[in-house]
């Protein structure tokens, strides 16, 4: 009893470290953009400014009378050449209901580029906000991880949904990088994590069959649970920890000035704006290429949970026995829906019904492996 005492506490210091590690992730890495919501439309370019009200640092966007759509296109210039970006702003919605079953059809905040010839380009996951129903006023934040591709940054504010109201202020968005430690530190955590799984699951069926088990719980927690390959990281309740604020950045020996967007005005379309040059140099980026693949088969396959977790818990039952790691299992299986949704701080049937898929394909491995149990020939028979 007492050693599984200290197997929960264990487990539950390694899961505060995790969360910590992931709210430290990122630092400033130069001075926010001097794009603003606030009385005036300075970086801005409205369209259907009538269907905006604007109430000192407060923009609420109407829904939209067709063709007029309430819209508003913040420029970010100086940015292109950043990999994270970090967005914050406070937000809230009334009675938003989308158009049909297409997400963009919706309240919208959205990260996009625009490339030279004035086409705009969409990240993957590139919403800050993807509005329905309705929600008072709460903090929404996330790093953007930018493609290559993306061209010249721009923040979006649109509300295209068939009824309800967007209200948007206190923006901020700001370049972040990752902190130097933290590549160090996952290290040594994921090495804890393999300790405390191999621990748990204990060697009744040998040492490498222990480790092993150890690896696919570990596994499946970092693409289910903290999923790394997220395209716009978010953080739990309270915020990324970001450190103390960039005002300026020394180049060559002089200090360089914050970002600032052109003055903007109200226009009938967006014209575009050259970049100034960035203050940091480029970091280096990937192309996201399995992340996408990844989101396409859970958007794509409607049986993707269950195949997933069928697969995860025939691994984990058969390498450490399905006594030994069901909790592991359940674990997993909890925590792949609370965890994300407690980034996003919002829960909505899709994910309980993803849930349920969860745990239908445990019972779907447990079942398989309780019936191989069976027909497996018992060694004395075997024998004769």
């Amino acid at each position: 009893m007492r050693r599984r005492l200290l197997s929960v506490l264990a487990g539950l210091l390694l899961g505060v470290l995790s969360g910590l590690l992931w709210q430290f992730r990122f630092e400033h890495s130069a001075p926010a953009a001097n794009l603003r919501i606030g009385s005036d439309a300075r970086g801005w370019v409205l369209h259907s400014p009538e269907h905006f009200k604007i109430d000192r640092d407060t923009w609420t966007l109407a829904p939209p009378d067709r063709p007029a759509v309430a819209s508003a296109e913040g420029l970010l210039p100086g940015l292109a050449k950043q990999r994270f970006l970090h967005v914050a702003m406070d937000a809230a919605w009334e009675n938003v209901t989308r158009k049909d079953d297409r997400s963009w059809w919706s309240a919208r905040v959205s990260l996009g580029g625009r490339q030279p010839d004035g086409t705009c380009s969409w990240p993957q996951d590139g919403d800050l906000i993807n509005a329905s129903g309705s929600r008072g006023w709460h903090r929404v934040e996330c790093v953007f991880d930018l493609p290559p591709d993306i061209g010249e940054p721009r923040l979006f504010i649109n509300n295209l949904a068939a009824t309800g109201s967007l209200s948007v202020r206190r923006l901020t968005v700001t370049p972040v990088r990752e902190r130097p430690w933290i590549p160090a530190a996952t290290v040594i955590l994921v090495l804890a994590w393999l300790v405390w799984t191999a621990i748990l699951v204990g060697g009744k069926h040998g040492l490498p069959r222990q480790a092993a088990a150890s690896l696919v719980f570990v596994a499946a927690g970092w693409f289910l649970v903290f999923p790394q390959m997220q395209f716009h990281p978010r953080p739990f309740p309270g915020g990324f920890l970001l450190g103390h604020e960039i005002t300026a950045l020394a180049a060559s020996g002089s200090p360089a000035t914050p970002l600032a967007p052109p003055q903007g005005q109200v226009e009938a379309s967006p014209t575009p704006t050259a970049s100034n040059p960035s203050p940091t140099p480029p970091e280096s980026r990937s192309d996201h290429g399995m992340a996408k693949l990844f989101r396409k088969i859970d958007h794509d396959w409607r049986f993707a949970h269950i195949a997933a977790f069928c697969g995860v818990g025939l691994a984990l039952f058969t390498l450490a026995g399905l006594r030994e790691s069901w909790h592991l299992a359940v674990l997993l299986a909890g925590l792949s829906e609370v965890v994300p949704n407690l980034q996003l701080q919002a829960f909505h049937a899709d994910d309980a019904v993803d849930l349920i898929a969860n745990f239908a394909g445990l019972v779907l491995a447990a079942g398989l492996v309780l019936t191989a149990v069976k027909i497996r020939p018992h060694p004395a028979r075997r024998e004769s």
